[in-house]
């Protein structure tokens, strides 16, 4: 169609002609709005998941460190319900997390076990023992419990900050990660040097109470 065929259209083609192309502009600029607020929707429901995720997932490890440091008590019960919900908590983040998460957060759910399923069992036996033994014996026993116990139990701590400082990142929340892992060195080895003069002062004074 040439110049002076395109002058001899009537107006009203004309103004038709541009209210469809409008309307096909306009058409295109709300699909791809929606497109992006979809997109962005998605971005922010996915965010707030893995917030909800990882927000319980760090209150669960410290949970889960104070659950086990309480099986040090012999009489209280074991708190397996408190425990099987942190591990709960804890398994969310497979779902949502990366794969250096969830590499962090598996590592110190295995350790944790490991741990919890040595000194429960340490833990049993000796409950079961305490009422042949004498109060002396039974304390002696119980600074044998108390040295694995040390053992089992305070290494978790090496896991749990690998744990911490994945959560962060993934929740964008910055942090000093040398300063964040050397400040939990230094408290686990203060902790450490607590219990150690703990148990060796007991273990001073049952044996003052055997010699006496």
């Amino acid at each position: 169609m040439n110049v002076a065929a395109l002058n001899s259209l009537p107006s009203a083609f004309w103004a038709i002609a541009g209210s469809v192309i409008t309307g096909i502009i306009s058409l295109i600029g709300i699909y791809l709005t929606n497109r992006a607020n979809t997109k962005r929707q998605d971005t922010e429901r996915k965010m707030a998941l893995r917030r909800e995720v990882y927000l319980s997932a760090v209150e669960a490890i410290a949970a889960l460190q104070s659950h086990l440091g309480g099986l040090i008590d012999i009489s209280k019960p074991l708190p397996s319900t408190e425990i099987a919900d942190g591990l709960a908590a804890l398994s969310k983040v497979y779902l949502v997390g990366t794969e250096a998460t969830i590499r962090a957060v598996m590592t110190f759910v295995n350790q944790f076990l490991k741990a919890y399923a040595t000194l429960n069992l340490e833990r049993t036996v000796l409950s079961a023992k305490q009422t042949g033994l004498t109060s002396l014996e039974l304390g002696r026993e119980w600074i044998a419990f108390a040295r694995d116990f040390k053992k089992a139990c305070f290494p978790i701590a090496n896991y749990a900050a690998p744990a911490f400082l994945a959560l962060r990142r993934e929740l964008g929340l910055e942090i000093d990660e040398a300063m964040t892992v050397s400040m939990f060195s230094e408290g686990l080895g203060e902790n450490i040097a607590v219990t150690d003069k703990f148990i060796d002062d007991l273990e001073r004074l049952f044996e003052e109470k055997k010699e006496a």
